[in-house]
C-alpha cells in the first residue's frame, strides 16, 4: 500500500515538473515574441524622442525623409536660406511653380526668378539635399542625437566630427513636426576653406498630406 502510495505521488510530482516546464516555455515565447516585434517593429509615432534609441531616431528620419520625398511635388511654398559669412545668412520666401522658382526677400521687397534647372549656386535644390541626408545618415563617421523637444516638435541632429581638427564640423539639423514630418532641415559644415550651410523650413506650412 505504502509502494502504491509512493508511486501515486512520484506521478504527480512528474506531472507538476512537465506543466511548470510547459509554462514556462509558453511565458518565455511571449517574452520573445513581444521583443521581436517591439525590434522589428518599434514605436515610431513618440510624443518625445528623448528616450529612444539611436536605431528607432534612424528609423524616424528615414520615414521623414520618405514621406518629404513623396510631398516635394506638392510644397510649392517654404523657407529658404543659405550662409553668407560668420553668423550672418540671406533668407527668403520661396514660391514654386512648374518651371521656375521665386525667392522673396525678408524684406519682401526684392525678387529672385530663375528657372528649374538654372538655378544659381547659392540656391541648393531640396531633392539633392535629401539624397545627401540619406548618405550622410548611413555614413559611419556621422552620429545621429536627440537634442530637444519644444512645442511638440522634437529637434535632432547628425554630426561628423574631424579627430584631428575639432574645427572641422558637418551636421545636419532636423525638426519633426508632432505629425513626425521633417518640416525643418538645417546643414552647416566647416569641413572647406570657407563655411557653407543651407537653411529649409516651413515645409509643411502651407501643405497638409492626407496621411
Amino acid at each position: 500500500m505504502n509502494r502504491q502510495v509512493k508511486r501515486r505521488q512520484q506521478r504527480r510530482g512528474e506531472q507538476q515538473r512537465s506543466w511548470d516546464l510547459i509554462i514556462a516555455g509558453v511565458v518565455g515565447a511571449l517574452v520573445l515574441g513581444i521583443f521581436l516585434m517591439s525590434f522589428l517593429f518599434p514605436n515610431l509615432n513618440l510624443v518625445s524622442y528623448r528616450e529612444a534609441s539611436p536605431r528607432v531616431l534612424r528609423k524616424i528620419v528615414e520615414r521623414g525623409i520618405a514621406w518629404l520625398e513623396e510631398d516635394l511635388p506638392a510644397i510649392t511654398e517654404f523657407a529658404y536660406g543659405y550662409h553668407l559669412e560668420d553668423d550672418l545668412w540671406a533668407n527668403f520666401q520661396v514660391e514654386k511653380s512648374d518651371d521656375r522658382i521665386k525667392l522673396l526677400n525678408t524684406d519682401g521687397d526684392e525678387v529672385t526668378e530663375f528657372a528649374i534647372g538654372e538655378e544659381p549656386e547659392f540656391y541648393k535644390d531640396l531633392g539633392a539635399a535629401l539624397s545627401e541626408l540619406k548618405a550622410a545618415l548611413k555614413d559611419k563617421e556621422f552620429t545621429l542625437s536627440f537634442l530637444r523637444t519644444f512645442d511638440r516638435h522634437n529637434l535632432l541632429v547628425l554630426i561628423a566630427e574631424d579627430e584631428e581638427d575639432s574645427e572641422k564640423v558637418t551636421q545636419y539639423q532636423m525638426v519633426f513636426t508632432p505629425e513626425h514630418r521633417l518640416d525643418t532641415l538645417i546643414y552647416y559644415s566647416t569641413e572647406g576653406e570657407t563655411p557653407e550651410g543651407y537653411t529649409f523650413g516651413e515645409l509643411y506650412e502651407n501643405f497638409t498630406p492626407e496621411r
